[in-house]
């Protein structure tokens, strides 16, 4: 099986459960308060954490959608615009690796302190 497929289909199915248990605890909490005798107020205390919560994660994806995202735009061009000037692909690559091998050094000195 496509492994593309197995991570697409797990993804799907992990939104749909979020979906379900974000819409569906609303609609079913009178049922739920009556069954544990508790108080059908909290249902606005439960949708406060819910989008309380998805906002802080929205807040703190986007930088990392950020640092993603802006390296699939000016490296494809940089790398394009390196081939243009020099004729060979050696340059290029060697441009398109240095961000990551940075990265990765950084992070190897950090976890030997």
């Amino acid at each position: 099986m496509n492994p593309l497929m197995v991570v697409a289909g797990a993804m799907l199915i992990q939104q749909m459960l979020i979906t379900f248990a974000s819409n569906s605890v609303p609609v079913l909490l009178p049922p739920i308060a009556d069954y544990f005798a508790i108080n059908p107020g909290l249902l606005g205390v439960f949708t406060s954490i819910l989008f309380g919560v998805g906002i802080a994660a929205a807040v703190a994806s986007g930088g990392v959608l950020f640092c993603c995202f802006s390296g699939l735009l000016v490296l494809p061009g940089a790398f394009g615009a390196i081939v243009a000037a020099t004729g060979d692909y050696d340059l290029g690559f060697y441009v398109a690796a240095a961000p990551s091998a940075t990265a990765g050094v950084i992070l190897l000195r950090r976890t030997k302190k």
